[in-house]
C-alpha cells in the first residue's frame, strides 16, 4: 500500500519458510548489498512466517506495516500465505487488542504533529488529517472489516458495505489522501530531504508547482490543502469511533447519525450558532462542523471568502476561520457579569477578520461586510454599531500600544475619543488579548502585555475624566540615569536586569549623529532585541541613549553578555570596531531571504504628535533592521527622540519618533520621499 516520493524511508522484508541461516546470509549479500552500494536508505528484515507473526504480536509498526506489504518478486503462494497469517494476527480476539494499539499509537501520533486542519504550516504525515491517520483507517479496515487476502488498497469496500463507511466519503478520503501524495512529493523535491511539514517559506513555490494557472495559487494550496486533511480528520475519527462500535457492541454504527456533517436536528439557525458560541472551547469542534459542512456559510454566505483562508497573512499559527473559533474560545473564558451585551462580543470574535483576502483594511472592510450580515440576521441598531465597532477598531489597542508614545497625553486622548465609554473599552480590551492569544504563542508576551495594559488604565483614567500621573512603562530619565549622566567619563555603560527577561541599557556618551544606530548595531552583533529607546541630550552636548532590552535566543541578558555589550560599545566609540561588514554577515547569517517575502515598507504619521513626525517601518523580523533604519535616519540629520519596536510573526513594526535640524516635524514632500526611499534601500537585503 501506499507510494514512494523522493525521499521516502524504503522497507525491504525477505520472508521465507524456515530457510537455514547460510541460505538466509547468501540472499542478504545478494539482495540488500547491490542497494547498500548504491547509497539507498534501506530498512530490512529477514523472517520466517512464524517469526513474522511471532514479532507482530509484540511490535505495531511491523504488524501494520505487514498489512500494507506489497508483492515485489518470490513466491506468490508464499506471499498469500504471509498476508493471511499477519490478518489473522491482527484480528486476533476479534481485532480488539489492535484496535486499541493502533488507538494509543494515533492519539500519540496527533499529540506531537498537532491538528493539520488548524495549523498555519501542517505536518501532513503524523498530524491529525494527515497521510498516517488514512494508514490507519486501512490497517482497521483490513483486520476489523475486511476478509482475509487482497490487496490492502481494495480494504475499503468491505467497510462501506458493513455501513462503517459512506461512499462518499470513501471518494473524499481518496481524493485527499490523493492531493497529499502529490503535495508531499513535491515538498520532498523543494526541500530536498524528507519534509513533511508545508512550511511558510515554502508555501509559495509549492503553490505555483501545484497551481500554474491559477492567479492566487497561494489561496488555491490552501484552500486544497485544508478541504483534504479536513476532510481525512473527520472521516478517520467517525470511522475510528464506528469501528470502536462495532467492536464493542456488535453492532453497525449508522452513517446516518449526527457526526462530522454537522447537521444535527437540522439547518444551523442564529440562535443555534450564539448557543455554540457560548460554550467557548467546547464548541470548538461543533463549529469546525458547521463550517466544513457548509452550514455556517449558508447562515452567513460572507464566511465563505475566509474558509481555509491561511497563507495570505504570516503571523498566524492558524488559518483564519480556525483562528476566528479560536477567538472565540479565549473570549468566552473571560465574561463575566460586568460585561452588559456578552453575546455581542463573541460575535465580533467571530467575525473580526471577515473582512481578510478581500483587499484594503480587513478591519474596516470587515466591519463594511457586518453591517449587510447583521442586519440580514435581525439586529437592532445598537448592537449592529457596537459590534462592527468592535470589528473596524480591533487592532485600536495592540497597533497604539506598541507603536506610539504612551506618555503623550495626545495619544491617549485620541484613543479614548474613538472609545467613547469604559463598557466599550473593556470590550475591545478582551478582544485585543483574546486576538492576539488565538494569533499564536509569540504574539502575546510580557512586554506587549504591560504596554496594552497601561494603555488600558491611561484611557479609562482620560474616560473619567481623572488627573493624575499614571505609572509609566515608557522610557524615563530617572534618578539612575541622571547619576550616570553626571559622572566624570565621557562615555559610561550600565545595565539594569528587570522582569521576565527584559532589563534596560544606558549609555552615555557625545551627541552625535548615528549614535543611536552604532548602539543597534552592538546590540544586534550580540543578539539582543530592542523592544524600546529613548534618547536625551545635554546643553552640554552629551547624550544619553536608554534601551528596553531582551535577548534574542536566551531567556535573559547575563552578566556574561553585558560585558561584552559593554566592551563592544567601548570599541565601537573609540573607533576601534568597525560594525557595517560585521551587520552584513549577521543578517546573511540568520535573515530568511527570498523571493516570495513581504518587501519593507514605510508609513509617516504627522498627526500622532505635536512635535515629532512619527515613521513607522514594517520589515521582516531579522537582526540589523534597526541599525540599518536608524543608520538611514542619521544620513537625512533626522533626530531620533523615542523609538519602539515590536514583532508580529515574522515581521517587525518599528515606530520612530523623529525632527529635523531645526527641531521641528518633516513635512516637506521631497524630503519624506527621501527618508523613504534611503530606508527603503537600506532594508532591501532582508527582503
Amino acid at each position: 500500500w501506499g507510494r514512494l516520493v523522493p525521499f521516502s524511508d524504503i522497507d525491504l522484508a525477505l520472508v521465507h519458510r524456515g530457510l537455514p541461516k547460510p541460505q538466509v546470509d547468501a540472499l542478504i549479500q545478494v539482495l540488500f548489498y547491490p542497494l547498500w552500494d548504491s547509497g539507498l536508505e534501506l530498512s530490512h528484515t529477514v523472517r520466517s512466517v512464524k517469526e513474522s507473526v511471532s514479532f507482530g504480536r509484540e511490535d505495531l509498526t511491523w504488524l501494520t506495516s505487514t498489512l500494507g506489504a506489497r508483492f515485489i518478486a518470490g513466491e506468490p503462494e508464499l506471499f498469500a500465505e504471509f498476508s493471511e497469517a499477519m490478518v489473522a494476527a491482527a484480528r486476533a480476539r476479534n481485532g480488539r487488542p489492535f484496535f486499541a494499539k493502533v488507538m494509543i499509537e494515533v492519539m500519540e501520533r496527533r499529540r506531537r504533529a498537532g491538528d493539520a486542519g488548524r495549523l498555519r504550516e501542517p505536518q501532513i504525515k503524523d498530524s491529525r488529517g494527515g497521510l498516517r491517520d488514512v494508514q490507519a483507517v486501512y490497517w482497521l479496515a483490513r483486520a476489523c472489516v475486511a476478509d482475509g487476502g487482497g490487496e490492502v488498497r481494495d480494504g475499503l469496500s468491505p467497510a462501506v458495505a458493513a455501513g462503517l463507511l459512506s461512499v462518499d466519503d470513501r471518494a473524499d478520503l481518496e481524493s485527499a489522501q490523493e492531493f497529499l501524495w502529490k503535495l508531499r512529493t513535491d515538498l520532498h523535491e523543494l526541500a530536498g530531504r524528507d519534509q513533511n511539514q508545508v512550511t511558510a517559506e515554502l508555501q509559495p513555490q509549492l503553490a505555483r508547482r501545484l497551481f500554474p494557472d491559477t492567479p492566487d495559487c497561494l489561496g488555491a494550496l490552501g484552500q486544497a490543502l485544508y478541504r483534504a486533511v479536513r476532510d481525512i480528520g473527520a472521516v478517520s475519527d467517525e470511522f475510528f469511533t464506528a469501528i470502536e462500535s462495532r467492536l464493542w457492541s456488535g453492532r453497525r454504527k449508522s452513517r446516518l447519525s449526527p457526526g462530522r456533517d454537522g447537521k444535527g436536528d437540522g439547518p444551523l439557525t442564529f440562535p443555534v450558532l450564539q448557543s455554540v458560541l457560548r460554550r467557548g472551547f467546547d464548541g470548538l469542534e461543533e463549529l469546525e462542523r458547521f463550517s466544513r459542512s457548509g452550514e455556517l456559510e449558508k447562515l452567513v454566505p460572507e464566511w465563505g471568502a475566509i474558509k481555509a483562508l491561511s497563507f495570505a497573512d504570516p503571523n498566524h499559527r492558524h488559518p483564519v476561520d480556525t483562528h476566528s473559533f479560536i477567538t472565540v474560545g479565549e473570549l468566552a473564558d473571560r465574561l463575566d457579569d460586568q460585561l452588559v451585551h456578552p453575546d455581542w462580543l463573541l460575535l465580533a470574535g467571530l467575525f473580526h477578520d471577515i473582512g481578510k483576502g478581500r483587499g484594503g483594511s480587513h478591519a474596516q472592510v470587515g466591519a463594511d461586510i457586518f453591517a449587510g450580515l447583521g442586519a440580514r440576521l435581525g439586529f437592532d441598531r445598537h448592537a449592529l454599531e457596537t459590534i462592527g465597532w468592535l470589528i473596524r477598531h480591533h487592532l485600536l489597542l495592540s497597533h497604539t500600544a506598541t507603536r506610539r508614545d504612551l506618555d503623550d497625553p495626545r495619544v491617549i486622548d485620541g484613543v479614548a475619543a474613538i472609545v467613547g465609554d469604559s463598557d466599550r473599552l473593556r470590550m475591545l480590551y478582551l478582544l485585543t488579548l483574546a486576538d492576539a492569544l488565538a494569533t499564536g504563542p509569540n504574539t502575546w508576551n510580557s512586554w506587549r502585555s504591560t504596554l496594552i495594559d497601561e494603555l488600558l488604565v491611561k484611557t479609562l483614567k482620560s474616560l473619567e475624566g481623572e488627573p493624575g500621573e499614571e505609572p509609566s512603562n515608557q522610557i524615563r530619565m530617572t534618578e539612575k540615569h541622571f547619576e550616570l549622566l553626571e559622572g566624570d567619563a565621557e562615555t559610561a555603560v550600565d545595565f539594569w536586569p528587570g522582569e521576565n527577561g527584559l532589563g534596560e541599557l544606558a549609555v552615555v556618551a557625545p551627541d552625535s549623529r548615528g549614535l543611536i544606530s552604532s548602539i543597534a548595531g552592538v546590540l544586534a552583533l550580540n543578539r539582543i532585541n530592542v523592544l524600546a529607546a529613548g534618547l536625551y541630550t545635554t546643553d552640554d552636548g552629551r547624550a544619553l541613549e536608554v534601551f528596553r532590552i531582551a535577548a534574542a535566543f536566551e531567556d535573559k541578558v547575563t552578566d556574561e553578555m553585558y560585558g561584552k555589550i559593554k566592551e563592544d560599545i567601548d570599541r565601537v566609540l573609540s573607533g576601534r570596531m568597525a560594525l557595517s561588514y560585521r551587520v552584513d554577515e549577521l543578517s546573511r547569517r540568520y535573515g530568511r531571504k527570498g523571493p516570495d517575502r513581504e518587501p519593507a515598507r514605510t508609513v509617516f504619521d504627522n498627526e500622532a504628535s505635536e512635535e515629532f513626525t512619527v515613521i513607522e517601518v514594517h520589515a521582516p523580523d531579522a537582526l540589523g533592521v534597526l541599525y540599518e533604519v536608524t543608520g538611514a535616519l542619521a544620513e537625512l540629520n533626522l533626530d531620533v527622540h523615542f523609538a519602539k519596536a515590536s514583532t508580529f510573526g515574522d515581521r517587525a513594526v518599528d515606530a520612530f519618533y523623529v525632527r529635523d535640524l531645526d527641531g521641528g516635524k518633516v513635512t516637506d514632500d521631497g524630503y519624506l520621499k527621501e527618508i523613504e526611499k534611503n530606508i527603503l534601500f537600506k532594508l532591501s537585503r532582508f527582503s
